[in-house]
């Protein structure tokens, strides 16, 4: 016997306006009548994690690409494949320990076209190298398959000044991560040094946009959305 779905032909599934996609009457129903059955089978937990497959490092193993942290492949409580990042920093060699951490996935329908990016900081280039502050980097994906516009501006945190802004396209489909003052690069070496500043963002079309601020002595990354 065929096991499938059924969705009432009164019914249909549209985008919602909390999360992600909603199921929505379009016709007239009546007290107890059936609108949704979902089909499939019925196993306990301890089946389920026999049979569950978990890539830990797809980006390293399967794309043989290196410097992008691991791409962890999985299924959630429902039975649904999600994708998570987790990010580890080794320093066992000089017998300071791991570190890393886990950023949950983010649905197409979590893109955004404005954000604030807050608690940025950046050391100068001489305490970067002797392992001295923090470093931030600003890193973004564009969803849409058509180019996005979009703007960036740096602000001091004391007052809300602003420090330096950029405006550009980026490329449908596209991810880039780079250092802020990188992206921002209009500002002068002097202002570059911050201790505590924000960022924020605009663009044409909902887009996914974070910024990671690394420990320059261990290489912790704390993760800013």
């Amino acid at each position: 016997m065929k096991v499938a779905s059924y969705l009432s032909p009164k019914t249909g599934v549209r985008p919602s306006g909390i999360a992600g996609r909603g199921l929505y009457a379009t016709a007239p129903l009546v007290r107890g009548e059936i609108v949704s059955v979902k089909g499939g089978h019925l196993i306990d937990r301890a089946t389920r994690e026999r049979n569950k497959a978990v890539i830990n490092d797809v980006v390293g193993s399967q794309f043989s690409a290196t410097g992008l942290g691991a791409l962890k492949i999985g299924m959630d409580d429902d039975g649904d494949v999600v994708t998570g990042v987790r990010v580890f920093n080794d320093q066992r060699a000089i017998n300071q320990g791991t570190s890393g951490f886990f950023i949950p996935p983010r649905g197409l329908f979590g893109a955004a076209t404005s954000g604030t990016l807050p608690f940025l900081s950046q050391a100068s280039t001489d305490d970067i190298q002797a392992g001295l502050g923090f470093r931030s980097n600003i890193g973004w994906f564009n969803p849409n398959v058509t180019p996005v516009g979009a703007t960036f501006e740096a602000h001091r945190a004391s007052d809300g000044s602003l420090i330096g802004s950029v405006s550009l396209t980026i490329n449908g489909l596209s991810q880039l991560q780079q250092a802020v003052f990188q992206l921002i690069s209009g500002v002068a070496a002097a202002d570059q040094v911050q201790t505590d500043f924000y960022v924020t963002w605009t663009a044409t079309l909902p887009i996914h946009v974070y910024a990671a601020v690394v420990d320059d002595k261990t290489g912790d990354v704390i993760y800013v959305n």
